[in-house]
C-alpha cells in the first residue's frame, strides 16, 4: 500500500543520484527535485549533488572558497588539447580524468606527452562524444587527506597513503 509522506517529518536520502547518463537517469534527478519543490528535505540536496557530481565545477567552487587545488583545465574536444595544456601551464606528466563519476581512481591516467594526451582524448571522445574530461597538474605525494565538514566544523577525516610505487 502507498504510505502518506509529510514534508514536516520526512527526510529523504535518495540512493542512485550518480552521474547522469552513466549511473543515473534524468528522471530520477527530476523526481528528487520535485520532492524538494514540494517541501521535502533530501540529503544530499539536488543542488549539493549537482555541485559535487562535476570534478571541474567542484574545483571552481573550492577555488572561490579560497582553497588550494591542483591546476585544472577542462578539455571540450580532441582538437582542444594544445590549448588546454598551454592554459594548465605545467610540464608533463599531467593527469587526465573524467570530470564526472567516481570509481576510486578508475579512469585516472598519468599522461607523459602531448602525443599521448591527444591520442587519449581522441579515443575517449570516439566512445563518448560528450564525455566531460579534464587535465590536472601532477603532484607527487605519499598520501592525501579526505575531510568531511559540516558548517565549517570537521566531522571526520582520513589519511590515504599511496599503496605502491606505481600508484598516484
Amino acid at each position: 500500500k502507498p504510505i502518506e509522506l509529510n514534508p514536516e517529518d520526512t527526510l529523504i536520502m535518495p540512493r542512485g543520484l550518480g552521474t547522469l547518463g552513466f549511473t543515473s537517469s534524468r528522471y530520477w534527478r527530476d523526481m528528487i527535485e520535485d520532492l524538494e519543490l514540494n517541501g521535502f528535505t533530501t540529503v544530499p540536496s539536488v543542488k549539493c549533488w549537482d555541485n559535487c557530481s562535476s570534478k571541474y565545477f567542484t574545483d571552481i567552487l573550492c577555488k572561490k572558497a579560497g582553497l588550494r587545488t591542483p591546476k585544472t583545465v577542462a578539455i571540450s574536444h580532441s582538437e582542444d588539447t594544445e590549448r588546454a595544456v598551454k592554459e594548465l601551464g605545467t610540464k608533463f606528466p599531467i593527469i587526465l580524468k573524467s570530470s564526472t563519476g567516481t570509481q576510486t581512481g578508475v579512469g585516472v591516467v598519468i599522461i607523459e606527452s602531448m602525443r599521448s594526451l591527444h591520442a587519449s582524448v581522441q579515443m575517449l571522445k570516439l566512445y563518448e562524444k560528450h564525455m566531460p574530461i579534464l587535465i590536472q597538474e601532477f603532484i607527487k605525494t605519499d598520501y592525501d587527506v579526505r575531510v568531511v565538514l559540516l558548517d565549517g566544523e570537521i566531522l571526520g577525516s582520513m589519511k590515504r597513503d599511496v599503496i605502491s610505487d606505481g600508484d598516484f
